[in-house]
């Protein structure tokens, strides 16, 4: 599922770029911040299971 949601945001960087005036490197850090928000869900997701 991870990946399809990485994949979601690769497609749509064009538009992130487009719409807010983004640089290449600005995209990259939208890319790892959405990966280390992502991470941070599923693990604390995975604590909260007995």
């Amino acid at each position: 599922m991870i990946v399809l949601d990485t994949t979601i945001v690769n497609v749509a960087l064009p538009s992130i770029a487009a719409d807010l005036g983004f640089s290449k490197t600005s995209l990259v850090w939208v890319v790892n911040a959405y990966m280390l928000d992502r991470t941070r869900a599923v693990s604390a997701v995975a604590r909260a299971q007995p």
